[in-house]
């Protein structure tokens, strides 16, 4: 297996390389998410050991391979990621060896920190969304309650006045009967009634009651 480490300086655009410089974590989120907007490499390679080549095929078997053009080696999208330098070979030096590829690949796929970068590649625009919905939700909900507030102390304001008016006037507050077909209800519901008239929340309460 070669050990040649990835070159820094290079020719032609290469992700791979520019992750290895510059880790997904270490970027804006902005460039976080032009990233994965795009496909993960899948160049054509040829890296061989003894008689045995890579082939594309592996690419459609293997979700998390990709490869990188300039160094010629393969390494793993989701660990490159989430997990950098957790795995020399997969993420740092790049994977070369064709005679254990396939129990090199089995054996990288089981592994925990693999597992949990991929979850995080799976999931990543999932969670952005819901932290965006949580969010939308939680706005929605402190302005619903802004404005319930809002509503009771415009009607507290206007209970207020109608008991400050009939104290004023040494008027009674209530009659022998305060029912809701009564024909005069008192003072104060009758005065409430009347202002409930221009005041659609206070009208809901006085029909409730």
């Amino acid at each position: 297996m070669f050990e040649m480490a990835v070159e820094t300086s290079r020719g032609a655009e290469d992700i791979i390389c520019e992750l290895i410089e510059k880790s997904f974590s270490a970027r804006t989120v902005g460039e976080q998410k032009e990233i994965l907007q795009h496909k993960k490499p899948q160049p054509k390679l040829g890296p061989r050991t003894a008689n045995r080549q890579f082939q594309d095929a592996c690419y459609a078997k293997k979700e998390w391979l990709c490869g990188s053009t300039n160094v010629q080696r393969l390494f793993c999208w989701p660990c490159l990621l989430f997990a950098p330098g957790k795995s020399q070979m997969w993420t740092r030096q790049g994977y070369a060896n064709m005679r254990c590829f396939l129990s090199d690949c089995r054996k990288h796929g089981r592994w925990n920190c693999h597992l949990e970068a991929y979850k995080k590649w799976k999931t990543f625009d999932a969670t952005e969304r819901v932290v965006i919905l949580f969010s939308r939700a939680r706005r929605e909900e402190v302005q619903r309650n802004n404005e319930q507030v809002r509503q009771n102390t415009e009607t507290l304001k206007t209970i207020s006045e109608a008991i400050l008016f009939l104290n004023k006037q040494e008027l009674a507050f209530r009659c022998h009967d305060e029912s809701r077909d009564g024909l005069n209800k008192g003072n104060y519901w009758e005065l409430l009634e009347c202002f409930a008239k221009y005041d659609l929340f206070l009208n809901v309460i006085s029909i409730g009651s």
